[in-house]
């Protein structure tokens, strides 16, 4: 994982700790972290200042893909401010966790494969995750209940995101 300069494209800072190819991060410059997932079935909360791994998240099982994929923690959206963060793997699970602690509040079952990609709206209590068995599915981050799930023909969903 490294964090580039812009303007240049040179390379500020490389974060390494993960054992695993990092498949998704989200920042927050003000708040100075980033969280990231791996392959390697955990999430790393990094200081973007000196480069340290604050905690390591652990919590997501297996998944049963190709050898190129296997075990693999596919998506994470983070709120900084309000210290959460919730990430989705091909174990089919959901995952909300404690940015302080790193305990995870809540796990989300009802996929029937893979989970490729997550958003949240923090505020309004909600989730919304995408996933192998072409469905994506809506959350509510307090209970933990799926509120919707919508079927799509013949693909998988690949990306989800809130307006």
């Amino acid at each position: 994982l490294k964090l580039l300069d812009l303007d240049n494209g040179s390379c500020i800072r490389t974060f390494e700790g993960h054992s695993g190819v990092v498949h998704a991060v989200a920042a927050d410059f003000r708040a100075r972290q980033a969280i990231s997932a791996s392959w390697d079935k955990t999430l790393k909360l990094w200081d973007l200042d000196d480069g340290r791994c604050i905690r390591t998240f652990k919590g997501h099982g297996h998944a049963s893909f190709t050898v190129a994929f296997r075990e693999r923690m596919q998506a994470v959206a983070a709120d900084f401010h309000k210290r959460e963060a919730i990430s989705g793997s091909w174990d089919k699970t959901l995952k909300l966790w404690d940015l302080d602690t790193g305990r995870c509040i809540r796990t989300f079952t009802g996929h029937s494969d893979g989970v490729n990609t997550v958003a949240a709206d923090f505020q309004m209590r909600e989730a919304i995750s995408g996933s192998l068995d072409n469905t994506f599915k809506f959350w509510d981050l307090d209970t933990g209940r799926c509120l919707r799930t919508v079927t799509v023909h013949n693909s998988c969903v690949s990306d989800v995101a809130f307006n």
